[in-house]
């Protein structure tokens, strides 16, 4: 399990948060009409309403937009959208994010996938799994559960025509079979989410519809997800639900089944939700809700078909290894032991997210072409490297710099800026210099040093600015660096690279 570098603090250690799993909702097709004929909410679940955090799995898209029956490889492929102002019934449901790495999120093309990003985020409903690119659709979501703040990851196994790319919007999309391709893209994501995130959570979309129990191939993938770091899978494509399987003392929630579907001639109307209970050293409890789930519309159950559905899913699990007890109210439970310690992100929660660095910022090492001979401390800066160009100016240009930092020892109260600046000490005048009024906050002004964290190697980059073109001679320019802190500012310090300004004989000024 996760062990931070630093303790953020005390933690009461009473603090809980409920996370919710309830599998896949199409929107779309009939469930325009369905959503209107029926009293609100159709999608009448309370154990949604009453968790921190409520994740689905959206098998639609939620756009006008896009291409009527897409070409999507299939020989009867169904194309699935819904109306915009069908989001209402995930926000009376409670839900808070939906997982679009799926085999629907691209049944109408880029335009309406990316269309959706934009009416989810007017409806106040994260989303995750999809993006501009392959990079930002493997990109997780941070979102707050209680005091709690969690990475979730969403990838696809079923759908390879809406793949995303370099420089093509889709899904995030992998073969299950492909583990070196899942090590390729989730390794360092998951390692990096690890060093924030109290959970790091991922959705999978795999397997065979109708299947009761997860293929070889499809346990294999989730169980490398664990080895990678995830505390958690959460699972759906089958729209069934199937067991719960624990790898390493971590849950794998291997389908959830259709949580609103407006499928007319069900056979089966066994659904549930799952709720992993999150405390101070991570998951402690996998809670499974029956539901009936009919033509349009889904309930919380009870009665004979609850207890039904419950025992389907201790069988089931009992097969995958895995013991449930079942409660006094209907529901079922499996208590786990986390060893670990989750650092939960304090301060205002709907900007805990924002206090996580982008993966840019962070460097696991310093490279060797800029590394110093030495580190050098500013106060409660040390400065590990620094690399900058060109190394030869022929004219008026930026100088562009890369330097990395890590804290000198305890986490500061306060911001630091850094001041990088180029300088030709030739006596001269006027003046020759490169970032005149270059002091910034770290991290393109994203990341200042009060949300640093002891052992982490921070990376900022600056673009020095020339001086006005009738001020430029040839010399040579030393680097300087200082930091400034809210009431006082560090002395100069020389650093080993030097910029060679060399300017043609024609345009040189004495």
């Amino acid at each position: 399990m996760h062990q931070p570098s630093s303790d953020p603090g005390p933690m009461n250690p009473a603090a809980r948060a409920v996370i919710a799993w309830g599998g896949d909702v199409n929107l779309g097709r009939r469930q325009h009409a369905r959503a209107a004929a029926l009293p609100s909410p159709v999608l009448d679940v309370p154990i949604l309403r009453e968790a921190d955090l409520t994740i689905v799995n959206l098998e639609c898209v939620v756009s006008p937009l896009g291409t009527p029956a897409l070409d999507k490889g299939e020989k009867g492929p169904y194309h699935f959208r819904a109306r915009p102002d069908m989001l209402r019934v995930l926000t009376e449901a409670g839900v808070n994010v939906v997982v679009t790495a799926n085999n629907h999120s691209g049944d109408y093309g880029p335009a309406a996938m990316l269309d959706q990003h934009r009416w989810l985020a007017a409806a106040g409903i994260g989303q995750v799994g999809s993006g501009l690119d392959d990079v930002q659709a493997f990109r997780p979501l941070w979102c707050d559960a209680g005091p709690f703040l969690i990475a979730l990851f969403a990838v696809d196994t079923t759908q390879a025509s809406s793949a995303a790319g370099p420089g093509r919007p889709g899904h995030a999309y992998l073969r299950t079979a492909d583990l070196d391709g899942l090590r390729k893209h989730l390794a360092g994501p998951i390692r990096f989410a690890r060093r924030f995130a109290s959970a790091v959570l991922v959705a999978v979309h795999a397997g065979r519809n109708f299947a009761a129990e997860p293929d070889a191939h499809s346990r294999a993938f989730c169980r490398t997800l664990i080895d990678l770091g995830a505390d958690a899978v959460l699972g759906a494509s089958a729209h069934v639900v199937q067991g719960v399987e624990i790898h390493k003392g971590r849950p794998i929630l291997h389908d959830a089944g259709d949580l609103l579907f407006d499928a007319v001639q069900r056979q089966d109307h066994r659904g549930g939700v799952f709720s992993l209970t999150l405390g101070p050293s991570g998951i402690e409890r996998v809670g499974f809700t029956p539901l009936r789930v009919d033509f349009g519309h889904s309930r919380q159950d009870e009665g004979a078909h609850a207890e039904s559905t419950v025992a389907c899913f201790m069988a089931r699990s009992e097969a995958l290894g895995s013991h449930f007890t079942r409660n006094a109210d209907g529901t079922a439970f499996l208590a786990l032991s986390p060893q670990g310690a989750p650092w939960p992100v304090r301060n205002l929660p709907q900007l805990r997210a924002a206090q996580v660095p982008a993966p840019e910022w962070l460097a696991d090492e310093v490279p060797a072409d800029a590394r110093l001979p030495a580190p050098c401390d500013f106060g409660p800066l040390r400065l590990l490297g620094l690399r900058i160009g060109p190394p030869r100016l022929d004219g008026r240009a930026l100088l562009r710099v890369t330097s990395f930092w890590r804290l000198a020892a305890h986490p500061l109260a306060q911001d630091w800026r850094l001041e990088i600046r180029a300088v030709c000490q030739d006596g001269a005048q006027p003046p020759l210099a490169w970032g005149g009024d270059s002091d910034h906050d770290p991290c393109d002004w994203m990341h200042p040093t009060s949300l640093w964290r002891p052992g982490l190697v921070y990376r900022d980059e600056v673009l020095l600015r020339p001086p006005p073109k009738d001020r430029l001679r040839s010399g040579v320019l030393d680097v300087l660096v200082r930091v400034i802190g809210p009431d006082q500012r560090h002395a100069w310090v020389r650093m080993p690279q030097r910029i060679v300004l060399d300017l043609p004989a024609t345009r040189g000024a004495a």
